[in-house]
């Protein structure tokens, strides 16, 4: 589902079928680059996601190996089950959530409707420069790939706000507005820096976080 649905399709001033046609071409433009963005966005999770919980696994085994061979352990037998019961507890709750989550397979959602709304994109460009001159005809192929299109997107995920950002800044135009619009340093580095990083932040601290405290553990309690 586009952000722009319930936008009305129709903003003609004039008789022509022009800004009908142009306005349904840019919705279909917008989510198809959002839903593209959306889907590398999610594969993005999917990956930090497993990375993140094969960590966690060789943390555990490392603590299990670290307490059984090392001749100046200075974790007692009470530590050491706190300690692996307490990463086991943290592996097994973040494996459920991750699976709930479903990443992958919400990304090829994503990835296969931004490809049918392609095709329904080829097809309007096909039609308007083929029909161009018989206007009645093209408004009626137009409807049908307009029916085509809300079937495409009926009962659908919704993209996040930051994908249709993202989307937006690399085709230079202002969300919301759709005007043409030249973005700063500073803009463009707040829009990939909370695309590329901001939204992964539980990953990189479950992952750098976790055997901080087992080495502050063993050091200072």
């Amino acid at each position: 589902m586009s952000i722009l649905k319930n936008e009305n399709l129709i903003k003609a001033s004039s008789g022509l079928p022009d800004d009908y046609i142009e306005n349904f071409r840019m919705r279909l433009r917008i989510t198809k680059g959002c839903k593209y963005a959306a889907s590398k966005r999610l594969l993005r999770h999917s990956e930090l996601s497993k990375t993140t919980l094969g960590f966690l696994s060789a943390y555990l085994v490392i603590v299990n190996i670290w307490f059984a061979f090392s001749k100046t352990n200075k974790f007692d037998y009470e530590d050491f089950s706190l300690i692996s019961v307490s990463l086991s507890i943290v592996i097994l709750i973040y494996g459920q959530i991750v699976a709930s989550k479903d990443f992958k397979h919400r990304a090829q959602k994503f990835k296969q409707k931004a490809s049918e709304i392609d095709r329904i994109l080829d097809k309007l460009l096909f039609t308007t420069k083929s029909l161009y001159k018989d206007s009645e005809k093209l408004l009626v192929e137009v409807n049908e790939l307009s029916k085509k299109y809300s079937m495409c997107i009926k009962d659908d995920q919704i993209h996040s706000l930051i994908d249709y950002k993202k989307f937006l800044m690399s085709e230079g135009l202002e969300p919301f507005k759709l005007e043409a619009k030249s973005y700063s340093r500073i803009e463009s580095f707040g829009i990939n820096f909370e695309y590329n990083h901001l939204g992964f932040v539980q990953y990189y601290a479950l992952t750098w976080i976790t055997p901080l405290i087992v080495i502050l553990w063993y050091y200072f309690i």
